[in-house]
C-alpha cells in the first residue's frame, strides 16, 4: 500500500524528533504508520505563539474518522506538558477541509501571508491556539 512506513523510517523520525526535542506523535492502523504529527519551539516566522505546530498529514483512507483529532490533540497535549503555553500553524488559505478541522479543534484566525518560493505562490492563514491547557475540540 502507498504511504506506508517501513519500521526503520518509523523509528528514524521518531529520533530525529527526539535528537530536536520536538514532539512527534505517530497513530498507526494495523501495525502500519497512517498519520503524523510535529511540533515544538518556533522555526518558522510569522507565529505570535511560544510553539508551533510544523505538520500533520494522514492518509486520505484514515480521514473522518476521528483519528486526526486523536492525534492533534494528543500533540497539543504533549506541547503543553512541554511547558509550552500557546501554539500555532500555518494553512493554505484554499485548504477549506484542513481549515474546518482547526476551527472544530479549537484554533482561531490570525495573520494572513503570501509566500513565493520560485514560480509558486503560498497564500497562508494562521491559526492559533492562545491556551494550551484549555486546547481541544470545541463544543457545541
Amino acid at each position: 500500500m502507498a504511504g506506508q512506513w517501513s519500521s526503520a523510517q518509523r523509528n528514524g523520525a521518531a529520533r530525529s524528533a527526539s535528537r530536536n526535542a520536538r514532539p512527534f506523535c505517530v497513530a498507526e492502523n494495523d501495525g502500519v504508520v497512517c498519520g503524523f504529527a510535529f511540533g515544538g519551539k518556533i522555526l518558522w516566522t510569522g507565529l505570535s505563539t511560544s510553539s508551533e505546530v510544523s505538520s500533520l498529514y494522514l492518509l486520505e483512507a484514515i480521514k473522518r474518522r476521528g483519528v486526526g483529532r486523536a492525534l492533534f490533540g494528543r500533540l497539543l497535549a504533549e506541547l503543553a506538558r512541554r511547558g509550552f503555553t500557546s501554539t500555532g500553524l500555518w494553512v493554505l488559505t484554499g485548504n477549506l477541509p484542513a481549515r474546518r478541522f482547526y476551527e472544530a479543534m479549537g484554533g482561531r484566525t490570525g495573520d494572513t501571508r503570501i509566500e513565493r518560493k520560485d514560480e509558486v505562490v503560498l497564500d497562508e492563514i494562521a491559526y492559533l491556539w492562545d491556551d494550551l491547557a484549555a486546547a481541544g475540540p470545541s463544543r457545541g
